[in-house]
């Protein structure tokens, strides 16, 4: 879709849901038999850093129930390397 755009082709990333409420889950696959630590990165319209995090496995988690309502972007990193970006809406 055209709220993702994927660095790094082996990943696939599910965050759902899109728009979100409450616990957002974020999902990266295809990076499960590599050396791989990714981590989340959550970025308010204005550039500022909501929340970040490390996923367990290819799981990341987090509420978003106490964000402002509005459009956020996100990076998902792998060692360090940015493998893909998007937008969730935070209603």
């Amino acid at each position: 879709s055209n709220t993702q755009a994927i660095l790094d082709p082996r990943i696939q990333v599910q965050l759902m849901p899109n728009p979100a409420r409450g616990q957002v889950q974020v999902v990266a696959k295809g990076l499960e038999n590599t050396q791989s630590a990714l981590t989340f990165r959550l970025i308010s319209m204005l550039g500022e850093q909501v929340l970040t995090g490390t996923f367990d496995g290819n799981t990341f988690t987090f509420d978003a129930s106490r964000l402002p309502q509005g459009v956020y972007g996100y990076e998902i990193r792998n060692n360090g390397q940015l493998a893909a970006t998007g937008k969730v809406l935070k209603l």
